[in-house]
């Protein structure tokens, strides 16, 4: 399906991805305070009416619902795509590789000053780094990853 540096390079751009991702997060948290805040001024559909349109508060009412469900269903999207990295991290099964794949890619510190820390090469580190991190790339990851941009494509687009 993909090669191993395409994996890789998929990876690193998730991770390179997530600060973004909860900056987004953010934005629309705030845009559903003020939504809901404008919410509050509408009333709400009369349901015994016959045979009369609804009036405008009645109609923005329901721009704001589906506006409210739009918006909370792109937060949970972003949060699956933060989640795709942790989760992808965490299926490596050594721990202390975990942490230097975390360190590395997420936290950004230099493949240097680890090597430095934990007295050890920085080539074992790049090539032990991309042996384990290879291993928690499975073709499994790569599809629920490839599901969850095509899942952005057609309801976010």
């Amino acid at each position: 399906m993909y090669t191993d540096d395409e994996r890789i390079r998929m990876f690193r751009e998730e991770c390179a991805g997530i600060k973004k991702y909860q900056s987004r997060i953010r934005r629309i948290e705030s845009d559903l305070k003020v939504l809901e805040t404008k919410m509050m001024d509408v009333s709400s559909p009369v349901l015994d009416k016959i045979g009369s349109s609804p009036s405008r508060k009645e109609k923005s009412l329901i721009e704001y619902l589906e506006r409210k469900t739009y918006l909370q269903n792109e937060i949970d999207y972003w949060n699956e795509r933060i989640l795709w990295v942790k989760e992808t991290v965490a299926s490596v099964d050594s721990p202390g590789w975990q942490v230097i794949i975390w360190r590395t890619y997420m936290e950004k510190q230099k493949v240097a000053d680890l090597a430095e820390e934990y007295l050890v090469s920085r080539d074992h580190i790049y090539k032990g780094r991309r042996f384990y991190l290879l291993r928690g790339l499975t073709d499994e990851r790569m599809k629920e990853l490839d599901r969850l941009k095509s899942v952005y494509e057609e309801k976010f687009e």
